[in-house]
């Protein structure tokens, strides 16, 4: 994934989470925005990206992203 693409996303087979630094540009973080707003934002992108660990998909992979339905 290019650096410069704003999206996230959840890598079953390695079980981690990729977030490209233009992910820290635009709408889910911007310097004009307060705190919270920022916190909220790239929380938001975080907390959906881990919620795909535990979905219909990535419930088949184990902690070392081993195909094991657990």
């Amino acid at each position: 994934m290019s650096p410069a693409l704003v999206n996230a996303y959840f890598n079953a087979f390695g079980n981690h989470i990729v977030f490209p630094a233009a992910i820290l540009n635009g709408e889910f973080y911007n310097l004009k925005n307060s705190r919270s707003e920022n916190y909220g934002g790239i929380g938001a992108v975080i907390a959906h990206e881990i919620s795909h660990a535990f979905d219909n998909n990535g419930a088949r992979f184990d902690e070392n992203g081993s195909l094991k339905n657990w």
